[in-house]
């Protein structure tokens, strides 16, 4: 468990490494690409990238 004054810190910094890493692959490929894509039986979820799980942990 962190300290009460390092939750918003480290959030803060997943959110902008998130940020920053598709601006990063939008300059140099013109798109960010959806890499993580998984199946159950017939159920599909929606594709993601890592920086959505940073965005998603870091605003949580």
């Amino acid at each position: 468990m962190l300290p009460a004054g390092k939750t918003p810190v480290i959030g803060m910094v997943f959110a902008v490494a998130a940020f920053l890493g598709n601006v990063v692959h939008r300059l140099r490929f013109r798109a960010v690409t959806d890499f993580l894509d998984f199946y159950v039986g017939s159920a599909h979820s929606p594709a993601f990238n890592m920086a959505d799980v940073f965005v998603v942990g870091g605003v949580g």
